[in-house]
């Protein structure tokens, strides 16, 4: 028969005995089978890998040289779990076929967020923050701030919009995605200084005035009768204000306030001093006293009006401009009187240079004040004195009038001459106050009046 089979198959084989002596012929078909052996030696790990970007396989190893491999689901790039199949082929040897698990993990990252320099409110533009993740994904930012409200804002792409003074804790974060974990947040602080010494409002009692000067002036109105106002303050949110952004000014009668207001500004570089004034207007009958028809004084003494001494005077009708002394008189005919329709007040200077004014005020009608009355008070240098004596011609017969100066010295003394009556005052009379006296048989009536 054939020889020399190695390799694996099944092959025919015909075996022949020639005939003998004692034996016929004989031959027979037969077959030789070659099964393939089994391969040896194959190893095919699982391994785990790291993601970096680049290709990751499974390997088959201890294979002969003559040995074909394939992989399935091998070559892998993403983070995950892969099983890979190796199919080992060699002649003459079965095949094999092997299983293993190729896992690709997550890659870690760090996030680069350097500190944050100190910014100027003032100074310095709003600004786009530069943390950087070592994956090369986007960072997102959050902000937190324990004042009333935050210094700057940060959006989630990292836009600074600076606000006021102080602090926020910006926290940069990146979370990762399907081949990178998550990365550990980094915080940083900023800081934002102020030099604004500046108010941008002040409000005293509910008026407000923007951008205010240095000298605000408030006049309480007449219908109000409050014996202290309120003051409230706007500045840079961290400025330090020397009463407080709110404050009180008591005004507990008439006359001028005043309340010094220092601020200073958040980095103490800038201070800025406003004065908050504040009048109280007098009430128009309190201060003001009315002589006779046509004439109304005020009130110049401290001991009666609450301290003050003035040194000059306006006074308005119907708010035009009618005379700068301490008497308004409205002329020096009889028919010249006080109008009860028209509104009157008086701006007053004290000795102090602060102005004073009352609230607006008018007069009743009166023909008479007890009897005796004068046209004009004051009387001017050069003028007459004209006298109403308003009783019966006969108590006015052999009547007299004399005038006196405050040291009861008698510088007039004239006969009356009717109910109208024209006194004549010596030239040399001094400017001040003096008295005049009716005398008749039944009374005695006096009246004083200014010389000016």
């Amino acid at each position: 028969p054939q020889q020399g089979y190695t390799d694996a198959g099944s092959y025919p084989i015909t075996v022949s005995a020639a005939e003998t002596a004692n034996y016929l012929a004989a031959s027979e078909n037969v077959s030789l089978v070659i099964e393939p052996a089994t391969q040896t030696g194959l190893v095919f790990a699982d391994n785990s890998f790291t993601y970096d970007g680049s290709v990751k396989s499974l390997v088959v190893t201890g294979q002969a040289s003559d040995a074909t491999v394939t992989y399935a689901n091998n070559d892998q790039i993403d983070a995950g779990t892969y099983a890979v199949t190796a199919t080992v082929a060699r002649p003459n040897y079965t095949t094999a076929v092997l299983n293993a698990s190729l896992s690709i993990n997550k890659a870690p990252q760090a996030i680069t967020f350097n500190a944050l320099a100190t910014r100027s409110l003032e100074n310095d533009s709003d600004f786009q923050l530069d943390a950087m993740a070592s994956s090369g994904l986007e960072v997102t930012y959050t902000y937190a701030y324990t004042s009333a409200q935050p210094a700057a804002t940060v959006t989630p792409s990292g836009f600074v919009e600076l606000q006021t003074s102080g602090q926020i804790i910006v926290t940069a974060s990146q979370a990762g995605n399907a081949n990178f974990e998550a990365a550990s947040p980094v915080q940083q602080a900023l800081n934002i200084t102020s030099s604004n010494s500046v108010s941008s409002s002040i409000t005293i009692d509910g008026k407000t005035y923007d951008n205010p000067p240095a000298l605000v002036y408030y006049l309480i109105g007449c219908d109000n009768s409050t014996t202290a106002v309120d003051v409230s303050l706007v500045t840079e949110v961290n400025a330090q204000v020397s009463t407080g952004p709110n404050f009180s000014i008591a005004t507990p009668a008439p006359g001028v306030y005043r309340q010094e207001v220092v601020i200073s500004s958040q980095d103490g570089t800038q201070t800025r001093t406003y004065m908050i004034m504040v009048e109280k207007a007098f009430d128009f009958d309190a201060i003001v006293v009315r002589k006779y028809n046509n004439t109304l004084v005020l009130n110049n003494n401290p001991e009666t009006n609450g301290g003050y001494s003035f040194v000059s005077y306006k006074w308005y009708k119907n708010g035009r401009l009618v005379s700068e002394k301490q008497a308004f008189s409205e002329g020096d005919n009889i028919n010249n009187v006080l109008d009860p329709n028209a509104s009157y007040q008086a701006v007053m200077m004290t000795s102090s240079g602060d102005e004073l004014r009352t609230c607006l005020g008018s007069v009743r009608a009166s023909k008479t004040v007890n009897g005796l009355s004068l046209v004009q008070n004051p009387v001017q240098q050069g003028s007459a004195l004209q006298a109403i004596a308003q009783y019966p011609e006969d108590e006015l017969k052999d009547a007299i009038f004399q005038v006196y100066d405050l040291n009861g010295r008698l510088l007039v003394s004239v006969p009356v001459s009717g109910v109208e009556n024209t006194i004549q005052l010596p030239y040399s009379m001094a400017t001040g106050l003096y008295k005049l006296i009716l005398i008749t048989n039944q009374r005695q009536e006096s009246i004083s009046f200014i010389r000016n």
